[in-house]
């Protein structure tokens, strides 16, 4: 389903301080670029009000995969609303660990690898935000790491309507300053929903971002595509999933919702309505749940 490309340029890199290049110090005190969109907390987002409404007070244990410099952390703490006494963070930057390690000693901080760091326990929640996007195979790791989550899990990712994820650094890498390459993953967002489903996960809420701006072609380039992949026709964007497990273990039930510069978009809203739609009645006719009308709303 998805290829990899095992190239000797990743595998041979010390990813530690591929991470740790100069413009890394913009997630240092980064806590002012969350929100609770990006978080697992509250209900099920069934309406879009509900993506940014700031949920109830919440306590259990927490991991977070790619803590960069602790900006989700911050965020949290800074609210008040959350338990942060067992919090974990997984980075494998050496200048984000170090930071969050210093700035933030009451939590625990992992270097790790995240592809091959093995969980031995559960958590209540799981999130990441643009970091398995970054990954070999992020959907194995999606799965992976919503297997060992009890109650929420929420991603944020580099997103495809069409076409199978690609996890290839010969079609599509970001270049770090020292020349090293990282991947760029293009998620099928289906895919990830049918992962969540299958690991038990029967309530999850989509938010389509806007599109993907464009990407250049030139291999040389800090980002690239190959010109095999034809980024309208894939709808190219950025997705957020996040998902829940109702208590009553209950029928599937998805609500998307989209950016307002999406409005005009039909094809768009369309295609994941329908699609999300037909994955629900193929599970015997369960609720589902859209966007209907984006008069008066704001996001």
């Amino acid at each position: 389903m998805t290829k990899v490309v095992k190239s000797d340029i990743y595998k041979t890199q010390e990813l530690k301080n591929t991470w740790s290049f100069n413009m890394y110090e913009k997630y240092k005190n980064a806590s002012s670029t969350w929100n609770w969109s990006c978080l697992p907390f509250g209900k099920h987002r069934e309406s879009r009000g509900m993506w940014t409404k700031v949920p109830p007070k919440t306590s259990g244990s927490i991991l977070e995969i790619g803590s960069a410099g602790g900006g989700a952390y911050e965020f949290m703490k800074n609210s008040g609303i959350i338990d942060l006494s067992d919090y974990t963070g997984l980075e494998i930057s050496q200048m984000g660990h170090e930071y969050s390690k210093k700035k933030y000693p009451s939590a625990k901080w992992k270097q790790v690898d995240v592809t091959q760091y093995k969980l031995n326990q559960n958590y209540d929640y799981i999130f990441e935000r643009i970091a398995i996007h970054h990954m070999p195979n992020p959907l194995s790791i999606i799965d992976r790491f919503s297997k060992k989550t009890n109650k929420a899990f929420s991603t944020h990712f580099v997103s495809c309507l069409n076409g199978y994820t690609i996890s290839d650094l010969s079609i599509a890498r970001y270049r770090h300053p020292n020349g090293d390459f990282v991947f760029f993953d293009i998620i099928n967002v289906f895919e990830v929903i049918e992962i969540l489903y299958q690991n038990g996960f029967n309530r999850i809420s989509l938010f389509h971002g806007p599109l993907h701006e464009k990407v250049d072609h030139d291999p040389l380039a800090l980002q690239y595509i190959s010109p095999e992949i034809d980024m309208k026709k894939r709808f190219m964007g950025r997705c957020y999933v996040f998902a829940t497990k109702s208590e009553d273990h209950s029928s599937l039930r998805i609500s998307p919702f989209f950016a307002r510069s999406l409005f005009f978009n039909k094809k768009l809203i369309n295609l994941v309505n329908d699609r999300t739609k037909r994955m629900c009645e193929q599970r015997n006719g369960v609720l589902y749940a859209g966007d209907k009308s984006f008069a008066g709303e704001k996001w």
